[in-house]
């Protein structure tokens, strides 16, 4: 009929750009190698999730076709055999995440990432580039807790059903900071609110649960004359 509209229902991202749908779950897919190639404006630094690949190769070109300002290449490697037989027989664990930081910032610059793998299918499910903006030193006891988004149900007769569903990772950290810096910080929290974000507690390999992608929120107490302490809790995307 002439002037019907067309529905639509909104099942997922394709496969090209489900990368870019701030969902570390949806993978982009590819056989052996994945390469973007992008402007995203001023940026310092790209987090990469929901990653399953051999190596990453992230190159940065002060302009289209212009000269290279930055250059790596990384083993995506994060088995830790505890013993020989692990060592020889255990399976391969990919690293999930990977943060690359320390890169000039330029306003046109181009940004290629290239995944690859020996064989088989090379997945990743974000790519983030932005400006990472240091929120204080990271202190001891922070917290990392695996959250289900599953539907567990027990009924009158206690038997439990469950529907899995994608889970996710939240962390809670507290650092201290200046008090000549909490001004900056707290602005940095403000303009990061209902954000979706890369947040990183430490770039140590060792502390992958301090880092996720998703919302963040926090406080500063001024509990002293020159130093303040902020509190963050990270809720991770699924």
């Amino acid at each position: 009929m002439t002037g019907t509209p067309v529905w639509w229902v909104d099942q997922g991202p394709t496969n090209k750009w489900a990368i870019f749908d701030n969902e570390v779950n949806t993978q982009t897919e590819q056989e052996k190698e994945l390469t973007y190639t992008v402007q995203p404006g001023v940026f310092n630094a790209i987090y990469l999730a929901g990653l399953d690949a051999d190596v990453v190769s992230v190159t940065a070109k002060d302009r289209p076709g212009g000269e290279v300002i930055f250059f790596l290449t990384d083993i995506l490697e994060a088995s830790k055999p505890d013993d020989y037989w692990e060592y020889f027989f255990g399976p391969f664990r990919p690293q999930r995440d990977y943060l690359v930081q320390g890169i000039d910032q330029y306003a046109k610059a181009e940004l290629t990432v290239k995944l690859t793998r020996a064989s088989g299918l090379v997945k990743c499910g974000v790519i983030a580039v932005g400006d990472l903006k240091p929120l204080g030193a990271t202190q001891y006891g922070a917290k990392a807790k695996p959250r289900t988004n599953s539907r567990i149900k027990t009924d009158d007769f206690g038997k439990t059903s469950v529907k899995r569903r994608p889970g996710t990772k939240d962390f809670t950290a507290s650092a201290w900071l200046k008090l000549s810096e909490a001004n900056s910080v707290l602005l940095t929290l403000l303009d990061t609110m209902d954000v979706p974000c890369a947040w990183i507690g430490l770039d140590l390999p060792e502390y992958a649960g301090l880092r996720a992608f998703g919302l963040g929120s926090g406080e500063i107490s001024y509990d002293h004359q020159q130093d303040c302490q902020l509190t963050v809790n990270i809720q991770g995307y699924i």
